[in-house]
């Protein structure tokens, strides 16, 4: 592997592989409303990440706005919310959620877009057991900043490789199907460009921003990241003795379309977040912790 070039990570059958490996640490929340007799099918990407013996499901701030948004709406019914586990027993791919009652918080503004979830000990026991699903610990994103990249991938469920078929039983329920398919896009890295008064993009010198490659082979991309907000951004670089070697970086927050930037929530200040808001919680949030 030492000997392959530096762009080795850019090719699409490399990007389908790893996607086949990262997206273990993927868990979409696949959630059914109706308001105005309308029915929508937002799928949310987001991430497991174990701190304290206390299991967060974390995503961007302004999804987890979003979702209080919709609990909060009388116009707006939540027909069913489910984690997507990829469970392998039928009728078990997914466990069901109450995201009126679940934990959330988020830290949201023009300088942080951060949110969470805690995941109750019951589901958490469920998710654990699952083979199909790799949590974050503290080894994953442990030496962020001092690794030598080869390069990076943003991961995520964008909406246009998202897919909803409904067809309505006998007893007049509605059976429906969900299609996704994950996104692994290569990222190269860059500067911070400094504060732009006309361009909110801009705002937060602390952030990772990258740019979102074209693969060198094939013209295979979505148009937009939208739908992979909350989705990780791994570093990935090739060792003599472990093989391929990737670090969490952070989860993407924002999108700049025009020149197909990101801008990324760095995980540093991630668990400096999730370590606040336990601090200003104990007893209740530990009350969900999964003992052994």
């Amino acid at each position: 592997m030492m000997d392959l070039p530096d762009d080795w990570w850019q090719f699409t059958a490399v990007s389908q592989r790893l996607s086949e490996w990262f997206s273990r640490h993927l868990l979409p929340l696949f959630v059914v409303i109706r308001g105005n007799n309308q029915t929508q099918h937002p799928l949310y990407t987001g991430l497991l990440l174990y701190y304290e013996r206390l299991l967060f499901w974390i995503t961007a701030g302004h999804v987890i706005e979003e979702m209080r948004q919709i609990v909060r709406n009388p116009q707006i019914e939540v027909l069913q919310a489910r984690w997507l586990d990829r469970y392998q027993i039928g009728g078990a791919a997914n466990i069901p959620v109450s995201i009126g009652t679940v934990p959330m918080f988020s830290y949201y503004s023009q300088d942080i877009d951060f949110g969470a979830c805690l995941v109750t000990e019951l589901n958490a026991r469920l998710l654990l057991t699952n083979n199909n699903v790799q949590i974050m610990n503290e080894e994953i994103w442990r030496g962020v900043g001092t690794e030598n990249s080869d390069g990076y991938y943003l991961l995520g469920y964008p909406e246009e490789y998202c897919q909803i078929e409904s067809a309505e039983t006998g007893d007049s329920s509605v059976f429906r199907s969900l299609h996704a398919r994950c996104a692994c896009l290569p990222v190269r890295k860059i500067a911070y460009r400094g504060h732009d008064p006309f361009n909110h993009f801009w705002d937060d010198p602390e952030a990772i921003y990258g740019e979102v490659l074209p693969f060198l082979d094939s013209n295979e991309q979505p148009q937009s990241v939208s739908g992979m907000s909350g989705g990780p951004l791994f570093s990935i670089e090739r060792d003599p003795n472990r093989g391929i070697v990737y670090r969490l970086c952070g989860i993407q927050r924002s999108w700049d379309s025009n020149e197909r930037l990101i801008r990324v929530e760095p995980i540093h200040r991630i668990v400096r977040l999730i370590e606040e808001w336990v601090s200003q919680h104990t007893p209740e949030a530990h009350e969900t912790a999964v003992t052994d």
